[in-house]
């Protein structure tokens, strides 16, 4: 791949619109989200330009700088690949906005204090403009006793979802509303609320959901036998225990996700076998809003797409890894600068991304490839 030499001075007035050969969508989209001042609404190369400069700068020679800067910033703006969202907007931006897409928020407990300190990480993580991922199972069901003057909890673990999840009509960015998921065990009893609650159409409209399926569920439901919905009360010692046929909940599950769209499901026993975090001493929890990523608490989604559809020369093979080569520095830096810059919403976030170190690298475009 030759690059020029200093590319930026090649393709620095070139209009946006230009960029994207008129095609008004894709520019309001652009220029809407990721541009930080009027040069770069107006002329795409600016806000490209601040990302390589930006990402760049954690190499340690100002000759690996210059190096790397022009190079991401050739094949950004020739579409060999592209950072995610967050990248795009937060790279050399001053304000609190995290590079990292989505994280996982984890219900430590069952008490108020619990659910509040997660509804603090919620607010944080969406006003850095993450999407998230919280699984709801640790809270206890519906009508079980509570230690205080409520006496019972009237919604249970669902009621605190739809709090969650309205979190986000609040502390959204510039008009943002953060993508979040829930989750909930399979054996939890609010289960079967869990599965219909995309029933009404004006519940929890800001979150997919997803029931995390066991095993032991799958063992269950190829014998047509009973399953047990189970949950303990540490404050009270109350047992709540319901049963039902596996096949019965599976089936609510499909004609649900027929009817809606979701619930999703999280097969979790072969996440927790397949995951590498998990092999490190970090167990994972749940996923991302999006699903792509299974993962440990407070990890985070630090992402970009490979255009699959620019690989068709006879030597794609070499150039696909002189472009992987290139992503992983790229991501690695991003990891850096998140860390060097401050730019995640609380300490324990900061902390398990500098023990973990993720990227993710996806493909797209990959029908371009095929043709």
């Amino acid at each position: 791949m030759n690059i020029p030499k200093n590319y930026f001075q090649e393709i620095k007035d070139i209009k946006t619109e230009d960029y994207f050969k008129d095609n008004q969508f894709s520019s309001n989209v652009f220029k809407l989200k990721y541009p930080l001042t009027e040069i770069e609404t107006n002329y795409i190369a600016h806000c490209f330009k601040r990302v390589a400069d930006s990402i760049s700068s954690i190499e340690k020679t100002e000759e690996l700088r210059e190096y790397w800067s022009n190079r991401w910033l050739y094949e950004i703006f020739n579409d060999w690949w592209k950072p995610a969202g967050s990248i795009l907007q937060g790279a050399g931006n001053h304000k609190k906005i995290s590079l990292s897409n989505c994280t996982t928020i984890e219900i430590k407990g069952d008490s108020l204090d619990d659910i509040f300190e997660t509804g603090r990480k919620i607010s944080k993580s969406a006003s850095y403009r993450q999407g998230l991922g919280v699984d709801i199972s640790p809270l206890r069901p519906k009508n079980a006793m509570i230690n205080n003057s409520a006496i019972i909890s009237n919604d249970g673990s669902i009621g605190w979802m739809k709090w969650f999840d309205n979190i986000g009509n609040h502390v959204g960015q510039r008009g943002r509303i953060p993508a979040m998921l829930f989750s909930i065990s399979i054996s939890h009893p609010d289960v079967i609320d869990f599965i219909h609650v995309k029933s009404n159409l004006h519940a929890v409209q800001n979150a997919n959901i997803s029931v995390q399926i066991s095993d032991s569920f799958m063992r269950a439901f190829e014998k047509d036998e009973d399953w047990l919905l189970y949950f303990k009360v540490e404050g009270t010692r109350e047992e709540i225990k319901v049963n039902i046929k596996a096949k019965e909940l599976m089936k609510m599950i499909a004609e649900e996700a027929n009817k809606f769209g979701e619930p999703g499901i999280q097969f979790i026993d072969l996440c927790k076998k397949e995951s590498v975090t998990e092999v490190l001493g970090f167990p994972v929890k749940s996923t991302n809003a999006c699903s792509e990523k299974v993962m440990y608490p407070d990890s985070t989604c630090v992402l970009l797409s490979i255009n699959i559809g620019k690989f068709k020369s006879k030597n794609y093979e070499d150039e696909l890894a002189s472009i992987s080569e290139s992503c992983v520095r790229f991501l690695d830096n991003v990891v850096e600068y998140e860390l060097q810059y401050k730019k995640s919403p609380y300490k324990e976030q900061a902390y398990v991304i500098s023990q973990l170190r993720e990227i993710g690298g996806g493909i797209t475009n990959l029908h371009a490839w095929l043709l």
